[in-house]
C-alpha cells in the first residue's frame, strides 16, 4: 500500500509540474507585432528589404521599392525579424525595428553609401 501511496504521490507532482510549466511558457509568449521604421535624409529611401521566420512557413523575405523619404510597417516579425536599406551615396539612412509596445529594439544608421541592418535576433520560442 505504502508503494501505491508513494507513486500516486510522485505521479500527482508530476502532473503538477507540467501544468506550471505549460501556463509559464503561454504566459511568456509575448506578440511577435514588430515595427519596422526606415528613414533617410536623401528624397527617397529607394529597396528595403525586410526578413522574418515564420512557424510553418520558414524564412519569408520582402522587398518594398520607396519613394519617400520614410517608410515603416507594422507586421508578424515572427523570429529573427531584420530590415536592410543601403544609404544614398551622399547622405545618411536609419533602420529600426520596435516592439508591440513602441519600444525600440534596435536602430542603425548607414551614411554615404552604407548599408544599415537592424536585426532583433529570436523573439519566439521555437
Amino acid at each position: 500500500m505504502s508503494n501505491f501511496v508513494r507513486s500516486g504521490s510522485v505521479a500527482a507532482v508530476v502532473v503538477v509540474a507540467a501544468v506550471g510549466a505549460l501556463t509559464g511558457c503561454s504566459a511568456q509568449a509575448a506578440s511577435s507585432t514588430v515595427e519596422y521604421r526606415v528613414t533617410t535624409s536623401a528624397e527617397q529611401l529607394g529597396a528595403v528589404r525586410y526578413h522574418t521566420v515564420q512557424p510553418g512557413a520558414g524564412a519569408v523575405d520582402f522587398a518594398d521599392t520607396v519613394r519617400k523619404q520614410s517608410w515603416s510597417k507594422t507586421v508578424d516579425g515572427g523570429r529573427s525579424p531584420s530590415v536592410t536599406v543601403t544609404a544614398p551615396l551622399r547622405g545618411e539612412v536609419t533602420c529600426e525595428i520596435r516592439d508591440a509596445d513602441g519600444k525600440v529594439l534596435v536602430r542603425e544608421q548607414g551614411k554615404d553609401g552604407a548599408t544599415a541592418k537592424c536585426a532583433a535576433g529570436e523573439r519566439l520560442p521555437s
